[in-house]
């Protein structure tokens, strides 16, 4: 009877060989893998004539090759379009604002938008509050039809000359606060108001304007930069580079130039800016 153990018989030489008991399975040798066969490329179509003659008219070479730089990039990489010159009159500069006072202007020059700037000094201790200084207003044609320079209630300690360009000389001539405000009030009375930061300007001279008749160059959304989920303002002298080509705050600021460059920023939007402002007329809801 077969018990399954294997039995050694004896080999030639004295040595003795095992044989594997029948009936075991023993697993075939693993064969190594071989690489599927290489396919032969099939055979490109025939290209159409239409085909032939684009790739004739393009340099030829086949659909794999590098486009062929155009004149207007020789290293292969497009070339922005340079920005079309501003116009002249855009850019030009703007005079210094006359040394005596403008206070009657004739009512022709009193058009229906008037662009307001204003410089102030520091008051106080510190000098850190600002008072009212200086006030120009000009017409829609940049023409002066206010100036003058405002003695502050309190005594200046500051007069911040490096930005604001007012001297101490310039107070023998400044007039009382109180004058100057009732003037400027008048003059803007029923008239669109342009300027930049305007909230600044009327604070100083503690005034208020109606705010559908204020076009402020800080405000108007399409002139302002995002910054995150709200937007802020550019300053005027990037806002007049940008949008004027002019230069302007290079050194002490010039309230004439300061209040024609916001001008001439509305005046390029002010299509689009008036017909932003139009009041649609409510749809009537039927009960």
């Amino acid at each position: 009877m077969s018990t399954g153990a294997p039995q050694a018989r004896a080999a030639p030489g004295g040595q003795k060989k095992f044989r594997r008991p029948e009936g075991v399975y023993r697993p075939p040798a693993a064969r190594p893998a071989q690489a599927p066969p290489a396919r032969a490329p099939a055979p490109a179509p025939p290209a159409s004539s239409n085909w032939a003659k684009l790739q004739e008219r393009l340099g030829g070479g086949g659909g794999g090759g590098k486009k062929r730089p155009r004149p207007d990039e020789p290293d292969g990489r497009p070339v922005k379009p340079a920005k079309p010159p501003k116009p002249a009159h855009l850019s030009a500069r703007v005079p210094m604002p006359p040394a005596a006072p403008v206070l009657a202007p004739p009512p022709a020059l009193l058009t229906r938008e008037l662009a307001l700037d204003c410089e102030m000094v520091g008051v106080g201790a510190s000098g850190t509050r600002s008072a009212l200084a200086q006030v120009v207003i000009c017409n829609a044609h940049e023409q002066v039809v206010y100036s003058t320079f405002v003695k502050p209630v309190d005594r200046v300690t500051d007069f911040r000359t490096h930005v604001s360009g007012v001297r101490s000389a310039h107070m023998a001539r400044a007039r009382p606060f109180k004058l100057v405000q009732g003037e400027v009030a008048r003059l803007l009375d029923g008239r669109i108001l342009v300027g930049h930061a305007l909230s600044n300007d009327l604070k100083a001279l503690m005034l208020t304007h109606p705010k559908h008749m204020m076009r402020d160059t800080a405000l108007y959304a399409p002139l302002r930069r995002s910054a995150g989920l709200h937007t802020q303002p550019h300053a005027l002298r990037h806002l007049a580079r940008e949008h004027l080509g002019m230069v302007i705050q290079t050194g002490e600021h010039s309230p004439l130039e300061d209040a024609v460059a916001a001008l001439r920023v509305y005046k390029e939007h002010r299509e689009q800016w008036e017909r932003s402002l139009q009041v649609r007329p409510s749809k009537k809801i039927r009960r």
